[in-house]
């Protein structure tokens, strides 16, 4: 139990990581294409606000890139990176909801084994149960067994006892019939 409590914290600590990092990127994705003025946005046109190269800027090329760019065969767009980012977004969001799935299936798991552990228990506690049941009918037998022991022997000694006045009283009936009469 103890390793599911810790793997579960940290699938919850991913996932607020995911969701604060997808919230921080919409917020930043969304302030920059909002206003329709981002060049990432105008691919098909390049213009002069358009961020250049690193390697274009204060160089002896310089004049080469502005005509090259002029007649548009070199893009200074961000392309590629939008296609990146794009792709990382899908990425995440993917990832993000593999976590909430897997999540789930960790919750789904917590509480199966919290109810198989509640059953073991009741199973546990009918054992227990059966157990005390048993050694209780075990001492009834027993006493029960003692008593029908005593009852046999009480019923052996009245016979012997009736035996014995039945013997009395047929020899007190001939002496009183021989001598009497």
């Amino acid at each position: 139990m103890n390793t599911t409590k810790e793997f579960n914290e940290v699938l919850t600590t991913r996932t607020k990581s995911l969701r604060v990092h997808q919230d921080r990127r919409n917020i930043f994705s969304l302030s920059a294409s909002g206003d329709g003025s981002n060049p990432s946005v105008n691919q098909d046109q390049p213009s002069e606000s358009t961020p250049c190269a690193p390697w274009a800027v204060n160089s002896a090329s310089n004049s080469l890139f502005h005509r090259q760019r002029n007649r548009g065969d070199i893009s200074c767009s961000s392309g590629k990176q939008q296609q990146l980012a794009v792709q990382q977004d899908s990425y995440i969001q993917s990832r993000a909801e593999a976590i909430q799935n897997l999540e789930s299936t960790t919750n789904e798991l917590t509480q199966i084994f919290r109810q198989l552990a509640t059953m073991v228990s009741q199973q546990g506690e009918v054992a227990v149960r059966i157990h005390e049941n048993m050694d209780d009918t075990l001492v009834n037998v027993e006493g029960a067994q003692e008593q029908l022991l005593k009852h046999l022997n009480n019923i052996s000694s009245n016979r012997w006892l009736m035996s014995k006045i039945f013997i009395v009283l047929i020899i007190f009936l001939l002496i009183f019939v021989l001598f009497i009469t």
